[in-house]
């Protein structure tokens, strides 16, 4: 995560993965680190909805197909 305006990462931004409820696999949470960063160990292969928050708020919200490899820079303004 990095601001669109400067390019800086964003911290403490928190980052969740969903599965499809048939995939039977679990939700996942992480926390961006001071430079914007944030991993999931051991993705397994699948179509996952990804949110950002800070708080109550959400600041974004994609489908992706992601597994063990799957990088993604995501620009946010901020308000």
């Amino acid at each position: 995560m990095f601001d669109s305006s400067n390019g800086r990462g964003l911290e403490n931004l928190e980052v969740r993965i969903t599965p499809p409820s048939n995939a039977n696999l679990p939700v996942r949470l992480a926390n961006t680190d001071q430079n914007g960063a944030f991993r999931f160990p051991q993705v397994r292969l699948s179509r996952y909805m990804l949110e950002v928050s800070q708080g109550p708020n959400l600041l974004y919200r994609v489908q992706i197909d992601a597994g063990p490899q799957t990088r993604l820079d995501i620009p946010l303004q901020k308000r």
